[in-house]
């Protein structure tokens, strides 16, 4: 039929990306947040600072 059957971290993953595209997040910087985010530490830093780095390039 076609249809395939994912389990639930992978459908969380596939939403996360594509909230990211929409956001403006290049594929590069959603791999980069999908690396520390699968380290399992928290991501806090390192996501605000890749964040504030894409705001500022819209921005100019």
């Amino acid at each position: 039929s076609g249809y395939r059957s994912y389990d639930p971290g992978a459908v969380e993953r596939l939403l996360f990306i594509r909230g990211a595209q929409r956001l403006g997040l290049h594929l590069s910087d959603i791999r980069d947040l999908l690396a520390v985010r699968d380290t399992g530490s928290c991501p806090c830093e390192p996501a605000e600072q890749l964040l504030r780095r894409r705001l500022a390039e819209l921005d100019a």
